[in-house]
């Protein structure tokens, strides 16, 4: 019983492995050839695997495309939702999430080629959702920087001429322009020159004076990161 236990973990974990190899090479022809015409035989390729191991994992390639975005949007979200709770202030915890966010997406050109290639706008729900993973994740990024520019506003943050829910939409789509613009460009600028520039975009587009008369320690407090080298 033990050993027949032992030997489940071990397949179990295996699979794993093969189908993260799977998603990685996937999102790689995602991103290159669009869903529609991207081929299974192709991610098997580009993993490395036959095709036959690749249908053991995922039954379509409708199953390959949610489980890329199901992966990708849950880290996503506990980059972002980290990344804001280590902030006391309003507006920093809206610089800290926007940083967040576009960090991770530059540290994913894959699944940020992938997300540009599909064509939709990031800023309505008719044009972007095509799996239910995108579906949800949408309905509840919007909430979450809806309630934030409403907390701005009552604090005299932001500018009070659109809804709340009407800013939101126009900082994701500002989001995806600038990531756009960053892939056509060759992707090379670094991250705290892109998230400097969102910053300063946000603050002339929704911010009070006062907000925008921000210290540059508050904007330098919420840049991302420079990643750590392993060992």
């Amino acid at each position: 019983m033990a050993r027949r236990a032992a030997k489940e973990r071990i397949r179990d974990a295996r699979q794993a492995l093969y189908q993260e190899h799977i998603l990685d090479a996937a999102e790689q022809i995602f991103a290159q050839s669009g869903y529609e015409e991207a081929k299974v035989v192709s991610v098997a390729t580009a993993a490395g695997v036959s095709l036959a191991t690749v249908y053991r994992s995922f039954e379509t390639k409708w199953d390959i495309y949610r489980a890329i975005h199901a992966r990708r949007i849950a880290a996503l979200t506990s980059h972002v939702r980290a990344r804001i709770a280590e902030e006391d202030g309003t507006l920093e915890r809206m610089l800290a999430g926007i940083s967040a966010y576009i960090e991770f997406h530059m540290q994913h050109p894959h699944y940020l080629r992938m997300h540009l290639r599909d064509g939709y706008a990031w800023s309505s729900p008719r044009l972007l959702q095509r799996s239910p993973e995108q579906t949800e994740a949408w309905n509840e990024g919007l909430a979450m920087a809806t309630r934030a520019f409403e907390t701005g506003i009552r604090e005299g943050l932001y500018l009070d001429e659109e809804s709340p829910e009407f800013l939101a939409r126009t900082m994701i789509a500002m989001h995806q322009v600038r990531l756009a613009d960053w892939v056509e460009r060759g992707m090379k600028e670094p991250v705290e020159t892109v998230a400097d520039a969102v910053h300063r975009q946000f603050l002339r587009t929704f911010c009070t004076a006062r907000a925008a008369a921000t210290d540059v320690k508050t904007r330098a407090a919420a840049r991302p990161r420079p990643r750590r080298r392993a060992g």
